[in-house]
């Protein structure tokens, strides 16, 4: 039997679990979980668990993206941060997660999944330098 990954569990749970509720919910669950069990893979469940929320984030169009800044932002660097992020990823909804770094000059540094914005002074310091050492 092949093994099974985690990215193809996730996947086959969202599949189906998707439109269910009450009892039908409840046995899909009961076995994904007997399935997961039987297949020695609860050492895995955190992976799986996460991949499930990223599968289902990206069907109902959520993006979570962690920025980290030097201060709290204001409300309307968020609003601006969040309009961005939605026009560029096409999402529906922004969750931002705050992050404060000390180490920061200025700016903003924006994770979404794999995918790094740098937007912080210290970042746009380096390409400047990089771009009149080249020239």
């Amino acid at each position: 039997m092949a093994k099974a990954h985690t990215n193809d569990i996730a996947q086959a749970i969202y599949q189906a679990t998707k439109d269910k509720s009450g009892a039908e919910l409840t046995a899909v669950l009961e076995n994904a979980a007997k399935f997961i069990s039987h297949n020695r893979l609860l050492g895995q469940k955190d992976a799986i668990l996460s991949r499930l929320e990223q599968i289902e984030n990206e069907e109902e169009g959520i993006v979570n993206a962690k920025v980290t800044s030097r201060h709290t932002l204001s409300t309307e660097s968020k609003d601006e941060i969040k309009k961005f992020l939605k026009h560029h990823y096409k999402a529906k909804e922004i969750h931002l997660e705050e992050e404060k770094d000390e180490s920061l000059i200025g700016g903003v540094k924006i994770e979404i999944g794999d995918d790094i914005v740098n937007m912080s002074l210290k970042h746009q310091i380096d390409q400047l330098q990089n771009y009149l050492l080249t020239q």
